[in-house]
């Protein structure tokens, strides 16, 4: 069973199957994964073996994790398999913790790191991919009681976005849609809903998509659930945190579908073992306009086998860019 194999070879085996699925991806498709992991000691080898084999299964593009502890930066950085698929950001823990990202080797990505206004030790991971002219950013925003720290820092995550039509800011935004920071602990919530502190991606991102509530407009999203997740220790904070946000415009990327990993119905765990208090989130976009720029909401999310959405023929321009990406990806 999964918990009884090591992380090595819960690894190994699920970056082998995500080097298949990749290999065939549509061209203009990209799966991006955000999740923060939990720097919480309980049973972290077990988690983290668990969290991989999900997301690996996945197969994603880019994955960008929040509250990185060294132990797992280091078991990260010494995978072969890992380091075979996917180029590793820097990492810096300024408080014990940090976020870290893996984008895969065909983008040809580089890493650079912004600062941020933080009492926290927080930063802006970026990387480029230019020859797809894409900037992608991951943040884990100040926690706790913290609106206006936030607030500035998402004010730099902008300024650092600026100029690249294709973009995805993406994390633990530690703000939720419906309510308040601690409302869960009020008899009354503090704010209205126009007040509430989400209204930030309104006022300082305004061309900018919240993906899951443009997929999944029914839906909560909930990632942060503590009627459904023992690692939560009030049962009555049940937010949605964790956000991945992609520029709105002609040429920018198109949400396609969203999904929640980690959750109880798709953790494979005999104990019940949850990888972390987090839920993760994992969005499909579109880079290229002229393909299924309608954003759509099936009931999971996910296209199988991420083909055309509307089985329209490769070009041989869509061939070549297969060709270019499996080429790269070989050569590392």
């Amino acid at each position: 069973h999964l918990l009884c194999m090591t992380w090595t070879r819960v690894v190994s085996d699920a970056a082998h199957g995500a080097a298949a699925l990749l290999s065939t991806r549509y061209p203009t498709r990209m799966r991006v994964v955000t999740w923060n992991v939990w720097f919480g000691e309980q049973q972290m080898r077990e988690r983290m073996t668990l969290l991989f084999g999900e997301v690996l299964k996945a197969a994603p593009d880019i994955i960008c994790l929040q509250e990185v502890v060294p132990w797992l930066e280091t078991s990260i950085r010494e995978s072969d398999s890992l380091r075979s698929l996917y180029a590793i950001s820097p990492f810096t823990a300024r408080a014990g913790y940090g976020v870290l990202m893996l984008v895969r080797h065909s983008f040809n990505p580089a890493f650079h790191i912004a600062r941020l206004p933080t009492r926290m030790g927080r930063e802006l991971l970026i990387a480029d991919a230019p020859d797809l002219g894409l900037r992608v950013a991951t943040v884990h925003l100040e926690s706790l009681d913290s609106e206006h720290t936030r607030r500035a820092q998402l004010e730099v995550a902008v300024k650092e976005m600026s100029g690249w039509p294709r973009a995805i800011l993406c994390g633990d935004f530690n703000f939720d849609d419906r309510q308040t920071w601690g409302d869960w602990r009020r008899g009354t919530p503090k704010r209205a809903p126009e007040a509430l502190e989400n209204r930030v991606l309104n006022e300082v991102l305004p061309d900018w998509v919240d993906v899951w509530p443009a997929v999944h407009s029914t839906e909560p999203g909930i990632t942060f659930d503590g009627a459904t997740n023992p690692h939560v220790r009030n049962r009555n904070e049940i937010m949605r945190y964790d956000r991945i946000m992609v520029r709105r415009g002609a040429g920018a990327l198109v949400p396609q579908a969203a999904r929640l990993l980690g959750t109880s119905q798709t953790t494979a765990s005999p104990l019940g073992l949850l990888p972390s208090d987090h839920y993760g989130l994992l969005v499909d976009v579109d880079m290229d306009c002229c393909h299924n720029t309608r954003i759509m909401a099936a009931n999971d999310g996910i296209r199988a086998h991420d083909r055309p959405a509307d089985g329209q023929a490769l070009t041989n321009a869509e061939r070549a860019a297969v060709k270019t990406l499996n080429l790269r990806d070989a050569l590392r």
